[in-house]
């Protein structure tokens, strides 16, 4: 059964269908601890995560190891604007999944109180995808 890992601590799983997945938490960019921003990031990537899932589930034959690793950026309305893939997958389909996932998420209109942090109307978010079969 595939599985999201993340190196540097314990996940929670998450399944979906066949397959059981764990969210790596937001790799965050720019955000310090307890900030609203990094609330944010933290509860973006949690959506994503389980977008991946459900994306991911119908390849299950593909999912042998590896790792997607992603930086996107989220606007003013929760839309991704871009989507930059850091990591690929060794197979291109996978990465291809994630990456189409990402991009057709919505994810929730950033508050208030990050745009003030932020000074922009948009956050960069970081997830990593790693799969161990």
């Amino acid at each position: 059964m595939p599985m999201l890992h993340d190196n540097m601590r314990p996940l929670t799983p998450l399944t979906c269908g066949a397959l059981t997945f764990v969210a790596a938490g937001a790799l965050c960019i720019a955000a310090a601890p307890g900030s609203a921003t990094l609330a944010y990031q933290q509860r973006v990537n949690g959506i994503a995560t389980q977008v991946i899932a459900q994306a991911l589930a119908p390849y299950f034959a593909l999912l042998r190891g590896g790792t997607v690793k992603l930086i996107y950026r989220v606007g003013l309305q929760g839309k991704v604007q871009s989507v930059k893939v850091v990591a690929t997958h060794p197979s291109r389909v996978v990465t291809d999944a994630c990456v189409n996932a990402i991009k057709a998420a919505q994810f929730p209109p950033i508050p208030q109180s990050v745009l003030k942090e932020q000074g922009q109307k948009w956050v960069d978010v970081n997830t990593e995808i790693g799969i161990d079969r």
